[in-house]
């Protein structure tokens, strides 16, 4: 029920470790949920330990039987959500020419998405909050001009 998984600290070297998964029961025995959880506990032992990159098989669709259409989907989604909230580099390995053409697709429709969404909602956060500081100096601007109205003009003389 494992699979190696392979993290790079900064400034060393590679080493690798073991993800446990989940048996492929027939999709009724909360397979989904083991197997996601099996990624964010790799990824968060990961950042846990400072790690740059780390490296996923495609968790249990060997010999346990996880179907590699669904392995890969869990896997996408839970690397995903991840990586909306945290920042290190992870590969996704896929050993066959179907799993690659899954991943192929799903990639195009996660590309997609994000730009439909996530390009465009973290813009306008932005934007508001260039506003927000723009209006900020505008008013510590005009407090400044305020200020020094009402100091007399015989404190400059000497």
């Amino acid at each position: 029920m494992s699979a190696a998984l392979f993290l790079r600290l900064p400034g060393r070297r590679s080493f690798g470790r073991n993800a446990v998964g989940p048996v492929w029961q027939g999709g009724d025995h909360n397979e989904k949920a083991l197997l996601a959880s099996c990624y964010k506990s790799a990824l968060e032992l990961a950042l846990k330990h400072h790690c740059t990159s780390i490296a996923f098989p495609l968790i249990s669709s060997g010999i346990f039987g996880y179907p590699k259409d669904q392995a890969l989907q869990v896997a996408i989604a839970a690397i995903s959500a991840f990586l909306f909230e945290n920042d290190i580099m992870v590969y996704l390995v896929v050993f066959d020419k179907a799993a690659f053409q899954l991943s192929d697709k799903l990639f195009d429709s996660i590309q997609s998405y994000i730009d439909d969404n996530y390009i465009d909602e973290h813009f306008q956060v932005r934007q508001n909050r260039i506003s927000e500081v723009k209006d900020q100096l505008d008013l510590r601007r005009s407090l400044d001009i305020s200020e020094s109205a009402k100091i007399p003009m015989d404190a400059f003389s000497l």
